[in-house]
């Protein structure tokens, strides 16, 4: 898909940026969920939730961009680990 390659080419390029870097791999993960992949969603998600970032686990469990994952235990399980 040409939103997930877009994305992972964003990653690429600024992927030793300090700060960039990791928004970059939240834009993968949310690029994930709106093209409904939501394994490869969580999965970028657990990554870019272990980076020293300023991601707090109530914007994605506020974000409604997330509802689809919601409920599932993965989500629920790296949001409680981010506690």
């Amino acid at each position: 898909m040409a939103a997930v390659r877009a994305a992972r080419k964003g990653l690429d390029l600024s992927e030793f940026h300090g700060y960039v870097g990791p928004q970059s791999g939240l834009v993968l993960a949310e690029v994930y969920v709106l093209v409904g992949d939501y394994d490869a969603a969580l999965e970028q998600l657990e990554h870019v939730m272990s980076l020293p970032l300023v991601l707090s686990p109530r914007v994605i469990e506020l974000d409604p961009l997330w509802e689809p994952l919601r409920n599932d235990p993965r989500l629920q399980a790296l949001l409680e680990d981010e506690e």
